[in-house]
């Protein structure tokens, strides 16, 4: 005989998905900010040719996605000792810290630069990876494919606001982010009826 699990649902489960999208939104800023002003940063920065300005900018991006590759497994083992909570706000805290500094002193040279894009780098890991968690813990079964949609959605918005220097791209961001929006609703009605037929 199955058992079957009772699941107390929060309605404040949708302020909590809600703020973790905004610090999400937060590193996202950091991870694409200079996207669309490749040209006038590596100026800014002292750099003489457009071949080495556009590589260390560019470089600022592979810093962040390293670090992506390099601490998602400690990511997980912190979540699982910690639990996804305490990891989110630890990581927020320090993404904060690491995004003022990039602001306060992130101007004076290129190396000052690099130091708090590692920092904010470090902690993408503990911050992306926990959209599942939420819609597990915090979500019943029917409600966690649109959590997790949500989630996505952001991340597409969120870099198509950044990455959308020309209206083109931008069109196709929001375009997308729309369009993964109404089939992620379909999918969940789809889901439902099959549930009901069964």
């Amino acid at each position: 005989m199955e058992q079957k699990k009772e699941y107390k649902l929060y309605k404040r489960r949708w302020v909590v998905l809600l703020s973790f999208v905004c610090v999400n939104a937060v590193m996202q800023y950091g991870w694409a900010f200079f996207s669309s002003i490749v040209t006038d940063a590596w100026h800014f920065y002292g750099f003489q040719d457009a071949a080495s300005g556009e590589a260390a900018i560019s470089a600022l991006t592979m810093i962040i996605m390293g670090c992506m590759i390099v601490f998602s497994i400690p990511a997980s083992w912190v979540f699982e000792k910690i639990g996804w909570y305490k990891t989110v706000s630890i990581a927020g805290i320090v993404l904060m810290v690491f995004t003022l500094l990039r602001g306060f002193i992130g101007g004076s040279s290129y190396t000052a630069l690099v130091i708090p894009t590692t920092g904010i780098a470090v902690t993408q890991p503990f911050i992306i990876n926990a959209f599942g968690m939420i819609s597990a813990l915090w979500f019943p079964p029917a409600e966690r494919g649109i959590a997790n949609g949500w989630g996505l959605i952001c991340l597409l918005a969120v870099n198509g606001i950044f990455h959308g220097n020309h209206m083109g791209t931008l069109v196709f961001f929001l375009a997308g982010t729309v369009l993964s929006l109404v089939l992620t609703m379909m999918i969940k009605e789809a889901s439902l009826k099959e549930r009901r037929i069964e």
